[in-house]
């Protein structure tokens, strides 16, 4: 009897280590780059772009990609990730949003391989569009969601005492499990947002 009793409390304790060890591995990592970014930089730094506090999870939201593939944003964990979102199709001012953000990833060096571009919009973009964008930026991952999914996704960039029309045409920064960390308005200056990236890039271990 206390010999069941023994391998069973092994068997918890066992199973306890492991999932703290997952957790070290996996989520300290990055969770130690927002803590960081949130208090440990405040007596000799400050972030360009709009914080997210506290980080708020994309979680469940799904989108066709131009070749009508169905990719689940959490497929994209593991790098970090400069987005953005549009209400219609991506036209020339989009590309060239695009283009910005493409031109901070080539910027940050030996991190460029950490750092990915998604577009998402409630509207799938003409193939021409596609083939341009494509041919400038091979990398970038285009999605159109449908008319609940794009609900969904607005409501979760919006920031607190934020109008849900002032969340379209920012530049949004995830983590690499999926967090909104920061966003940066249009006309934000690429050198800011590259900066931010670059002291979250130093303090985490993953993506």
């Amino acid at each position: 009897m206390n010999e069941t009793s023994d391998k069973s409390t092994k068997a918890r304790r066992s199973s306890r280590i492991t999932l703290i060890l997952i957790f070290l591995i996996f989520v300290a990592p990055t969770l130690g780059a927002w803590l960081w970014f949130n208090f440990g930089m405040e007596t000799t730094h400050h972030s360009f772009g709009t914080l997210y506090q506290p980080a708020r999870p994309v979680e469940a939201i799904s989108f066709a990609t131009p070749q009508g593939d169905r990719v689940d944003i959490s497929q994209l964990h593991g790098n970090w990730q400069l987005l953005l979102v549009d209400a219609t199709p991506c036209d020339d001012d989009c590309l060239v949003r695009l283009d910005k953000a493409n031109r901070i990833r080539l910027s940050m060096g030996k991190n460029i391989k950490r750092i990915g571009i998604i577009h998402l919009s409630l509207e799938s973009a003409p193939v021409t569009m596609v083939e341009k964008i494509t041919t400038v930026i091979p990398l970038a991952i285009l999605g159109s969601l449908d008319e609940t999914e794009f609900q969904r996704m607005e409501s979760l960039l919006t920031h607190s005492g934020e109008d849900v029309s002032d969340t379209l045409s920012r530049l949004y920064l995830m983590d690499p499990i999926g967090n909104l960390v920061l966003s940066y308005p249009e006309d934000a200056n690429p050198e800011e947002v590259r900066k931010d990236l670059a002291r979250l890039l130093r303090a985490s271990q993953i993506g």
